[in-house]
């Protein structure tokens, strides 16, 4: 005789656990998802045309697709490695890394998708290695994950933020652009 237990799951544990699904599909798939960046001179664009975010779009956060592990770049070879987990999947140990001939840094990102302006609809990713864009995903995150256990009651955890910038004055640099979500 075969015993089956069925698992009540709450509206939430039910989101999370599509949205887990969604987010490795989502990262598989990337490959064709235009890139976010911020360049510096502190204009957010996206894809291979350096395509200007328009001023005032909104943009929703896809919270399953937060990402972290390590790229190494060369100089005068581009990218030479990339290994990255969701966060929600064991993370990458830098004693792990393969020498590659670069510096292997951290990077974190996540996807986002237009929802108003003109590129509503248009699904990007954002991943960065730089330490002023690590730091404001930490905190963006920071946010997200106070959002969620507020259990909110109109049930809504998915954040819609905009893009700006902030500045500072490196010694070396000089005006350096960092990013604000």
């Amino acid at each position: 005789m075969t015993t089956q237990v069925t698992r009540r799951m709450t509206p939430a544990t039910a989101l999370v656990a599509a949205m887990k699904q969604a987010a490795t599909e989502i990262v598989t798939a990337s490959g064709n998802m235009p890139y976010l960046r911020l360049l510096q001179d502190g204009l957010w664009v996206y894809g291979s045309e350096d395509t200007e975010v328009e001023k005032g779009s909104v943009w929703a956060c896809d919270i399953a697709s937060f990402i972290r592990g390590y790229q190494a770049w060369s100089k005068k070879d581009g990218l030479k490695g990339e290994v990255i987990q969701l966060i929600t999947d064991q993370p990458v140990l830098r004693s792990d890394l393969e020498d590659v001939g670069a510096e292997w840094k951290t990077v974190s990102g996540f996807n986002l998708v237009c929802i108003s302006g003109e590129a509503e609809g248009l699904m990007v990713q954002y991943k960065t290695t730089s330490k002023g864009g690590c730091k404001e995903i930490g905190i963006f995150l920071a946010a997200v994950i106070a959002r969620i256990e507020s259990k909110p009651k109109d049930g809504t955890y998915i954040p819609v933020v905009s893009l700006g910038s902030d500045s500072y004055k490196h010694k070396d640099y000089g005006k350096t652009y960092t990013p604000v979500i």
